[in-house]
């Protein structure tokens, strides 16, 4: 900890990630600019990690609008935690609630489907890789991938994923904690998230995982945090589910992110 003393660390969807000095009496919008942004990374709710006297670290929401970064003041050491569309769905998928025991039997017959595919899919990427690897030590030194699993690796790293955990239950370690976590309240709060609308179901919600979130892989906490945070835009939305936000996202603002309304919604 010592040589990070002093220090900034950026992590998660910005292209800015790292660790930088910090800056006396700067705010987040001094290291964090409008041109680290993307257009996946989700702007109502990031983590701030900051230690406290006794040197426990305490966690801090606030969104990434720029006139709360120009507001937000810094100190020494924070620990600055961004969040992308792909993390967001991750909370609202299938896997997730299926680790907090909020899936229907018929759902959970559905999810045994998808975790049956991924077994198949992992066995037969195996089965590729063993038999291209004279092709892969040929090949490795080449910018364009060779095979489709080479693709798909890139395709995660892109979108900030990791690989499932293959044959496993909760193929993610951040699903194994939440599988742990013992908290009445939160769970009892996310109970009222319906996963059907008029064009949405529980398939739509296992379409929506690729891979896990690095981010949560790294920093389980963080997923815990962002839970305890988020507020249930349901209804005729194209994604509905739970959104982590600050008290400076508006309703309007927030179902945008959740996909905008469905055909009904616009049209009631």
């Amino acid at each position: 900890s010592g040589k990070l003393s002093n220090n900034i660390r950026i992590e998660g969807f910005v292209s800015n990630r790292g660790v930088y000095s910090y800056i006396e009496n700067s705010n987040l919008s001094d290291f964090i600019k409008d041109s680290d942004l993307t257009d996946s990374t989700y702007l109502p709710f990031s983590i701030i990690s900051r230690r406290d006297d006794n040197g426990s670290r305490e966690f801090i929401g606030t969104d990434l609008n720029s006139s709360t970064r120009e507001k937000f003041n810094l100190q020494q050491n924070d620990f600055i935690y961004v969040f992308s569309q792909y993390d967001i769905d991750f909370i609202n998928s299938a896997l997730l609630a299926d680790a907090l025991g909020l899936l229907s039997e018929e759902d959970k017959r559905k999810l045994d489907i998808f975790y049956e595919e991924e077994k198949q899919k992992g066995q037969e990427s195996l089965q590729n890789s063993e038999n291209s690897s004279i092709q892969f030590e040929n090949s490795r030194k080449s910018f364009i991938p060779f095979e489709e699993q080479n693709q798909e690796e890139f395709n995660l790293r892109r979108k900030n994923l990791v690989k499932f955990i293959p044959d496993d239950r909760y193929p993610c370690k951040s699903l194994k904690y939440v599988a742990k976590f013992n908290a009445s309240t939160l769970v009892s709060n996310l109970k009222s998230l319906k996963f059907s609308t008029s064009e949405t179901d529980i398939s739509d919600r296992l379409g929506l995982n690729e891979g896990c979130p690095k981010i949560f892989e790294d920093n389980p906490d963080l997923l815990i945090v962002a839970l305890e945070n988020a507020s249930l835009v349901s209804g005729e939305v194209r994604k509905p589910g739970f959104y982590p936000i600050t008290n400076n996202i508006n309703l309007k603002n927030l179902t945008s992110f959740a996909g905008g309304a469905t055909n009904l919604g616009k049209s009631g």
